[in-house]
């Protein structure tokens, strides 16, 4: 799919990947693709776990740069894009109970602000959206964030 649709960076929510696992899917697509994981620390086969694959026929790997700003839940990828610009991608797994959203957010904005390398504009954002028989079941709430829908 990413080889035929030409997508050169997938994001990926809910990895459930440990370093070995990650290690054997490495093998198995190296020739096209590079896995990049951040982990959930306590328990990475059964929690959270955000990441990037990587189309290496259309990014080269020296061009990357992975921050883990919260482990298995933030992770920014820097892409450096036509020879003169970055592409920040940043990547989010907001948790599920939304008495912790607040705190969450606070954490992912004290932790960008301490890492002078991502503290750069992002270009792209990715938040997991969980739909539910209820309509949507977790979103990365903000006061300040609002979705519309498109017409």
């Amino acid at each position: 799919m990413m080889h035929t649709g030409k997508i050169a960076i997938l994001a990926i929510q809910e990895a459930h990947l440990d370093q070995n696992m990650m290690e054997e899917l490495g093998t198995c697509f190296e020739k096209n693709l590079k896995i990049l994981i951040s982990a959930h620390p306590n328990n990475p086969q059964a929690m959270a776990g955000v990441g990037f694959i990587i189309n290496k026929q259309l990014i080269k790997l020296d061009e990357l740069d992975l921050y883990e700003l919260i482990p298995g839940r933030v992770a920014i990828l820097k892409v450096r894009w036509l020879r003169s610009s970055t592409a920040t991608i940043l990547n989010v797994y907001a948790p599920n109970d939304r008495g912790e959203h607040a705190n969450f957010w606070e954490k992912v904005i004290t932790a960008r602000r301490a890492n002078v390398t991502v503290r750069s504009p992002c270009l792209s954002v990715v938040l997991i959206l969980e739909f539910s028989d209820r309509g949507i079941s977790q979103i990365g709430s903000r006061p300040d964030v609002s979705i519309r829908k498109s017409s």
